[in-house]
């Protein structure tokens, strides 16, 4: 038994001894066949892959699209707050400058009261001593 399994791994041996050089052989064409599939099998998978890749890009793009005029709206919004509030410090120092102004009458106004309090009290103290 032990020389028939040699005598059966032997043959085995040398059919693919026999076959490998016939395979070589017939002008390369067989090693370039596998080698041309090989290429065309790679550049299927690329090729899906660029396709995959195109429908992400058209996706993302899509994404882009959609968002483009919330984006244009928030832009829009920020502006006219900026304006708004650019406006409102406007109007604040504008009623500033006015209560400022307001003071200084308040005062003013207080200040010729209290002479004219003051004139009239000295006109009635000086009309009783005439008396």
């Amino acid at each position: 038994m032990a020389y028939n399994s040699y005598s059966s791994y032997n043959n085995n041996n040398n059919r693919q001894q026999m076959t490998q050089p016939l395979l070589q052989y017939d002008g390369g064409n067989t090693v370039n066949d596998r080698i041309v599939d090989e290429r065309n099998a790679e550049m299927a998978a690329l090729s899906q892959d660029l396709l995959v890749l195109r429908e992400a890009m058209g996706d993302l793009n899509k994404l882009v699209g959609e968002q483009r005029d919330p984006l244009e709206s928030i832009q829009v919004n920020v502006e006219s707050s900026n304006v708004s509030v650019q406006s409102g410090n406007d109007q604040l120092k504008k009623a500033k400058q006015y209560q400022n102004r307001s003071r200084r009458k308040l005062c003013l106004l207080g200040i010729i009261l209290l002479g004219v309090i003051a004139l009239i009290v000295l006109i009635i103290l000086f009309t009783k001593k005439v008396i």
